[in-house]
């Protein structure tokens, strides 16, 4: 595809950045004394708050409209709604780990499920009959390999790692199906930093290198080969080189050296990488043409949502508002 052909759709873009939230909209919604207060706050802008929410509790419902609104309207005027696929199949592979889980425990765990991807009975009709012919390969493959892991040794924590390799995996094979430098860059640097924030957790936790291997995607631009042989001999300076020496390991590096970050905290590790990627979209978010400003609208509005949930939580919960806003993740434009 062209990369002028996505000029219409960037034009749309523009206009849907500006109904973003910015700095002083989340300052007034952590100043909020009360729940109800932030409720009503959030209610003067894009998003529909349903009269209830304050008893019901249900953000997800809110929420997960918002972003079908924007998911609906990207996909109808995007010439290759692929793209649009390096966020939404998350949701898909959220759900097959909640349907999974509940298949195990014999539960009904709906009450988890996300309002995006795939519909879900779709997914519960292929979970039953196993018909997948119509199907992502990735999506039946892995599904297969939690069946035979499940069936063997029982252990749900394979669901949660077979699927979040199979969505990198996933993604990874959208990316070489588009053939775009930009966006192959976009999947290499989200496969490495989920790779390298499961890497530092695990070493902490002391894990062994088969565990330390079966966390990590091997679809990305650094070796994990490399990697399992750093985390074995506890060599830091070794995996900070080999994520530092990709294309966007400076992003990386730049918030490291501002902030004076220490690389063995994966709590502090996992902020700089959000920081890091802030960065690399805001760069590509001004491009007036190609897919990049695109994938990074969607980032910085899975990352409002994300803030929203966690400030609506914070304040129902009664959580500290310095504790809410060191989990919160850059925003557009900051």
């Amino acid at each position: 595809m062209n990369k002028y052909d996505y000029a219409p759709l960037n034009t749309t873009l523009a206009v849907y950045e500006t109904e973003l939230l910015d700095e002083s909209d989340f300052a007034s919604l952590l100043s909020a004394p009360t729940l109800e207060d932030a409720l009503n706050i959030l209610d003067k802008t894009v998003y529909e708050i349903p009269a209830d929410v304050a008893d019901t509790k249900n953000f997800e419902g809110f929420l997960g409209r918002r972003l079908r609104i924007i998911f609906e309207s990207l996909e109808a005027s995007i010439l290759d709604s692929r793209l649009i696929g390096v966020f939404s199949w998350r949701y898909t592979y959220h759900n097959l780990k909640v349907l999974m889980k509940a298949s195990a425990i014999k539960e009904n765990l709906d009450h988890l499920l996300a309002p995006m991807g795939m519909p879900v009975d779709q997914l519960k009709a292929f979970l039953n009959t196993g018909d997948g012919q119509r199907l992502p390969r990735t999506l039946v493959e892995s599904t297969r390999e939690v069946q035979e892991v499940l069936a063997h040794d029982g252990d749900l924590g394979n669901i949660d790692i077979i699927y979040d390799r199979a969505y990198l995996a996933h993604i990874q094979e959208i990316a070489n199906e588009l053939d775009d430098p930009q966006v192959t860059e976009t999947t290499n640097m989200v496969v490495d930093f989920e790779n390298l924030s499961a890497l530092l957790r695990a070493m902490k936790q002391n894990k062994s290198q088969g565990f330390i291997r079966s966390i990590l995607s091997d679809e990305g631009a650094v070796r994990i080969d490399e990697l399992v042989e750093h985390a074995s001999t506890n060599n830091i300076d070794g995996i900070v080189d080999a994520f530092l020496s990709t294309t966007y390991g400076g992003y990386l590096e730049r918030v490291l050296l501002e902030e004076d970050l220490s690389f063995t905290d994966p709590a502090v590790v996992s902020a700089a990488i959000y920081k890091a990627k802030a960065i690399f979209y805001r760069n590509y978010s001004l491009e007036p043409f190609g897919p990049m400003p695109v994938i990074a609208y969607l980032h910085f509005l899975f990352n409002e949502i994300n803030n929203i949930r966690l400030i609506l939580i914070g304040k129902d919960n009664g959580v500290p508002n310095k504790t809410i806003t060191e989990r919160m993740r850059p925003i557009y434009g900051i």
